[in-house]
């Protein structure tokens, strides 16, 4: 794989405009906390968001003893009900610059051998956890007059995929809901980014695959 040079940043730009809190959704690994470090290396603050509390905290005393920020560990399974709304009550009181969706997937199944069950838990985790959330942060960012939304979507929301029906359904929305936010927000000083992520060696797809897998 050919190495991309880092083009220069601003950090104390980027700061302004994405700070001074960030939070993460679907922070304990992986692209996740490639986000966390790379964000408390700029100096943000983090709301650091997942079902795995221990390793929020891990996470957040790490970052924290090496940047010196703040952060905020929120246990929170982002395939519950309601899961969008706890995380922007979790953030109350924070000036939030930025709001990251970094949900991932949930294994793969056979839409009519399987129960809907699994399909259900990805519709809340890809769609309704991300709509409130955003709703949530984006109206403080739009009183601020600045800010960013990244939405982690798929390549798989492209186009139709075996065994990842509903997982490339909502990665579809997702990419179509972050292009229409930026569309509708961008010049008001909200920057929206849906990213259609290829398949990454990440710890979630390491559990999903069987033993030897190579990407």
């Amino acid at each position: 794989m050919r190495e991309l040079a880092r083009l220069p940043l601003d950090k104390e730009a980027f700061r302004d405009k994405y700070g001074p809190w960030a939070v993460i959704a679907g922070a304990s690994e992986g692209t996740g906390e490639c986000y966390a470090r790379e964000l408390a290396g700029m100096g943000i603050n983090l709301v650091l968001v997942s079902r795995r509390l221990p390793a929020l905290e891990a996470l957040g005393a790490a970052l924290k003893a090496e940047y010196g920020i703040a952060y905020r560990a929120v246990a929170q399974d982002l395939t519950e009900d309601g899961a969008g709304l706890r995380i922007v009550e979790a953030a109350a009181g924070l000036d939030v610059g930025l709001y990251i969706s970094n949900a991932g997937a949930d294994g793969f199944a056979s839409f009519f051998e399987d129960s809907t069950e699994a399909a259900h838990r990805l519709v809340r985790m890809n769609i309704s956890t991300l709509i409130d959330a955003a709703n949530g942060f984006g109206k403080g960012l739009l009183a601020r007059g600045k800010g960013g939304i990244i939405v982690m979507a798929s390549g798989a929301g492209l186009g139709g995929q075996p065994n990842l029906v509903l997982y490339s359904a909502t990665k579809a929305f997702e990419i179509n809901f972050a292009e229409s936010l930026w569309a509708e927000y961008h010049e008001r000083g909200i920057d929206v980014i849906g990213i259609a992520a290829p398949i990454m060696l990440t710890p979630t797809l390491l559990r999903m695959v069987p033993e030897g897998f190579d990407v």
